[in-house]
């Protein structure tokens, strides 16, 4: 059971540093990192993929958006549950589809 809840920190963990990436909030994220980093709960490639991911499943919903589906479309589309859509909806929407295709492309090289 502990390590469970402990499994879940490593994740909530890597949720705050999200979260401070998508508030623009560089030294927020930079502390994020450096906690994670140092407390050893997440391999640097671990969060590399984790955030990659995180930001081509923004990237696609700007794209389904983009093409005129609805919101409930685009969680259909790509599997977000109703519980995660509230979150999602906030988090889809911080950097336009531009941008999304700007860092992924850097990220790619």
């Amino acid at each position: 059971m502990v390590e469970n809840f402990e499994e879940g920190m490593a994740k909530g963990s890597r949720f705050k540093l999200l979260d401070a990436l998508l508030a623009r909030n560089a030294g927020a994220a930079l502390s994020c990192l450096h906690s994670l980093l140092d407390s050893g709960e997440d391999e640097p490639m671990a969060l590399i993929l984790f955030l990659h991911g995180q930001f081509r499943l923004y990237w696609q919903a700007q794209r389904l958006f983009a093409r005129g589906l609805r919101d409930s479309q685009v969680y259909e589309n790509l599997g977000i549950s109703p519980r995660r859509a509230h979150f999602f909806s906030k988090q889809v929407r911080v950097f336009s589809l531009q941008q999304l295709e700007a860092a992924l492309k850097t990220r790619l090289r």
